[in-house]
């Protein structure tokens, strides 16, 4: 019985080892918690809560691992291949300089404030809102808001928030430098959950902004989408609206970003910020 033991605990190892990678920084030897990596073939994948990657890779010749709070590290497929463990350097972020006014300063909310349905998502998905800006005075993103749906099956929930910068084009272009935005929430409840942002002085011009919500690894799936996928919390609030300035995205870890658009109607996601 020990032997058998013995063996199956082998093939787990090995099997662990050939398929999965762990992500540390090289201050504390500590996980880097849902660290990305980005495939030169187009495909990604993403860490759990434990720095755990699964190796999902195969027709590729380079990656690129990365998270913010840390450097991009790019990798040959020779190099990923070979590393068990891969370690991220922390990175330095400096807040842009701020005046200080003693004028009463006005806030201003943008976004989509409405929601008639609810969408999951998999892991490593994103979701992501293009919002604009028709105002002269607005320099800084003061709160981030999502409309979250009562859930399925997890009953305290993790997702990001992250942000990105518009492209000519209007679709989501580099990804802007903040604290890494993990939100923590319970799914029994359903409402507005409000990310005060405010240290981290995001700028936004009038080109606008794109807010993306990203499902993480850790959340249990509960039910499957119109394609038969399986899908988690957070269950992000949704409405259509007849527009053509609303543009929403959606990017998962096979596909680049995809507009999300249906006879002229656009379905766009319950993300609104309050700047000022």
């Amino acid at each position: 019985m020990k032997k058998i033991f013995i063996l199956l605990f082998l093939n787990n190892f090995l099997l662990f080892s050939q398929n999965n990678k762990l992500v540390l920084n090289t201050e504390d030897n500590k996980p880097v918690s849902f660290a990305e990596i980005s495939f030169n073939n187009g495909t990604g994948a993403i860490c759990d809560i434990n720095g755990v990657l699964t190796n999902e890779g195969s027709n590729f010749d380079s990656v690129k691992i990365f998270c913010l709070g840390y450097k991009t590290l790019k990798m040959s497929k020779n190099e990923y291949d070979k590393s068990d463990t891969i370690f991220l350097e922390k990175d330095v972020y400096t807040y842009p300089k701020v005046v200080v006014s003693d004028k009463k300063i006005k806030s201003y909310i943008l976004g989509n404030k409405k929601h008639s349905y609810a969408v999951g998502g998999r892991p490593g998905d994103e979701c992501a809102l293009l919002i604009t800006n028709n105002y002269n005075d607005i320099k800084y993103i003061k709160k981030i808001n999502v409309f979250i749906k009562k859930g399925g099956a997890s009953e305290n929930v993790r997702f990001r928030i992250k942000l990105y910068e518009v492209s000519s084009d209007k679709y989501p272009s580099r990804q802007i430098k903040t604290n890494d935005i993990i939100v923590n929430y319970n799914s029994d409840k359903k409402g507005w959950v409000s990310v005060d942002v405010s240290e981290n002085y995001i700028p936004i011009d009038s080109k606008g902004i794109i807010v993306s919500v990203q499902w993480l690894p850790d959340a249990v799936f509960y039910n499957t989408d119109g394609s038969g996928h399986k899908v988690s919390d957070p269950n992000l609030g949704f409405s259509n609206v007849k527009s053509t300035k609303a543009k929403s995205f959606w990017k998962s870890k096979k596909s680049n970003w995809l507009l999300i658009e249906s006879d002229n109607i656009e379905t766009i996601p319950s993300i609104t910020i309050i700047a000022q």
